[in-house]
């Protein structure tokens, strides 16, 4: 790829607005949404999307995450504390999705060039 601007040539851009937590409701549901686009944007080679989202008084954890030591002991606490505590099979370290917190993540189809689509 030469640059950026070809994932966007000859594309409709579909947003996705989620930023009101009362939308979705939890972390899993919202999950739920990415992978419902990933399959959407992925069987039209001339759509991406961009979904925002935010969830109050949450904390998402990676895969690796669950391997910390005391791990169980970090959710407790976060929970205690009000937290809703999910751990995503996928992704590396812990993110903050809070309130104030607002998340995105962008959708392409066909980027590897065997009609997958991933996210940025």
């Amino acid at each position: 790829m030469k640059d950026w601007q070809q994932l966007f040539q000859n594309k409709r851009i579909r947003i996705v607005d989620h930023h009101d937590p009362a939308l979705l409701g939890t972390a899993m549901a919202s999950f739920a949404a990415d992978d419902t686009l990933c399959e959407s944007v992925g069987r039209s080679a001339d759509e991406a999307a961009c979904r925002f989202w935010v969830h109050d008084n949450t904390v998402v954890l990676g895969i690796l995450d669950s391997r910390l030591p005391d791990v169980d002991n970090a959710v407790a606490l976060l929970q205690k504390k009000g937290f809703d505590v999910v751990i995503r099979n996928s992704g590396g370290s812990c993110g903050d999705a809070g309130s104030g917190c607002l998340k995105f993540f962008v959708y392409f189809a066909g980027f590897s060039g065997n009609g997958n689509s991933f996210g940025l």
